[in-house]
């Protein structure tokens, strides 16, 4: 899967950062990257797919972009479910 990265996505990008509450291990920041990986391949919103990136930072924080004209609240709420499955994991 070639995702795209935070630096492509276009200026009125959406931005949410998620913060873990300790520094994430090499395991489970591989766990993170196959799962949010997987869900932005196959996000979408009323029925449009999202064109979005992501990347992990410090170990800890979770950077998430969307491209606004796509992201609607129904796309974000499967992004804040999709966020909360893996902090339940983790």
């Amino acid at each position: 899967m070639n995702m795209k990265r935070l630096i492509e996505m276009p200026d009125n990008a959406r931005v949410w950062i998620y913060q873990a509450s300790r520094f994430l291990t090499s395991s489970e920041i591989e766990i993170v990257e196959s799962e949010v990986s997987a869900f932005l391949a196959d996000w979408t919103s009323h029925g449009v797919a999202m064109d979005a990136a992501f990347e992990i930072s410090l170990n800890r924080m979770l950077v998430i972009a969307a491209d606004e004209s796509r992201a609607s609240g129904c796309g974000i709420d499967k992004s804040v479910k999709c966020i909360q499955a893996l902090g339940s994991r983790l």
